[in-house]
């Protein structure tokens, strides 16, 4: 029974086209999949049969419990933790290039056709230095990235361990370079980016069991709809026997380099010329951002100190000529 991909699912009540997409779908899309320690593999491949038969592997190795899991299975692990504190297992992911299609030997008309994915990172106009330029695993051709992350670093080093098995054992694949991340976090245990302001706040939500949370659970959604359709976040695979059942998602890398020193000494600078003394020197850095580095919104109060949670369901319209 097929689905409307323009509205948000249950996921615990799919049946039909939509359990049939949830088995298929690869886990970090349609739900963020906890990752505080993540290594991103660069590939390329040398032979066309060895690297269709490692991608093969990743779900398959071993039978019982595959390194590349579907969304469903995420999802149950989510709820397994919340209801009994039982922890699930890594995350892997997998992300194909253009030119990995290509060397694959897909015919073209099953290639994903969005044109920004076709031309690829490096042709894209987005005024980054040229790619002579970039670190030396990023310059040349990609045919595949593969992502393996985990709240923990030993259970992710296990399953990157797996994965380099896998690789090692594959006729054809050539690992080119890696990026590692490590998750941040403020006093209050909150995720934070790298200027220390509280990440991952006013999200889309896909799943109706999230929407309901949020609602209930949290400030409302008043003001703040976080409700989105399917269609945002997933697209048909061509490549697939029967596109109506199977999707996948965009998946776009791009490596920036943020001068974290020179913005807070333009935020001292506003809150000099603002008049900010003390701790009220800190409103100048959430009248940049909308949010101080807890959370807490510009618009609710003067001062942070509103978290648990971080309120989501507000606008800006008592602020009308953005002051």
């Amino acid at each position: 029974m097929p689905f409307d991909r323009t509205q948000p699912i249950s996921w615990e009540n799919a049946v039909g086209d939509a359990a049939v997409m949830l088995d298929e779908l690869q886990p970090n899309i349609v739900k963020a999949h906890t990752r505080e320690f993540l290594t991103i593999l660069f590939l390329k491949f040398t032979d066309p049969a060895g690297a269709k038969a490692f991608l093969k592997s990743l779900t398959q190795t071993p039978a019982a419990a595959p390194l590349l899991k579907s969304a469903k299975t995420h999802l149950q692990e989510v709820k397994a933790f919340k209801a009994t504190g039982k922890k699930g297992t890594p995350y892997v992911g997998v992300g194909i290039t253009s030119t990995g299609y290509a060397f694959l030997q897909i015919p073209d008309p099953k290639v994903p056709p969005d044109p920004s994915f076709r031309t690829g990172m490096q042709n894209a106009t987005l005024n980054d230095p040229a790619p002579a330029a970039w670190d030396p695993h990023l310059r040349g051709v990609i045919h595949a990235v593969v992502l393996v992350g985990d709240q923990m670093s030993g259970t992710r080093n296990k399953a990157l361990t797996a994965v380099h098995h896998l690789i090692d054992g594959a006729h054809g694949v050539t690992i080119l370079g890696k990026e590692k991340g490590h998750g941040l976090h403020n006093s209050n245990g909150d995720g934070i980016e790298h200027f220390g302001y509280v990440d991952g706040r006013s999200q889309p939500l896909f799943l109706t069991e999230e929407i309901d949370d949020e609602r209930l659970t949290t400030d409302g959604t008043g003001n703040w709809d976080p409700a989105f359709g399917l269609d945002r976040v997933i697209v048909p695979d061509t490549a697939a026997p029967d596109p109506t059942r199977h999707f996948g998602s965009y998946f776009v890398f791009r490596k920036l380099e943020q001068n974290v020193k020179l913005f807070k000494k333009e935020e001292k600078a506003l809150a000099r010329r603002l008049h900010l003394k003390g701790d009220d020197a800190e409103r100048a850095g959430a009248m940049l951002v909308g949010r101080f580095e807890d959370g807490t919104p510009l618009t609710a109060q003067f001062a942070d100190g509103s978290h648990h949670p971080v309120p989501n369901d507000f606008d800006y319209d008592s602020d009308p000529n953005g002051a």
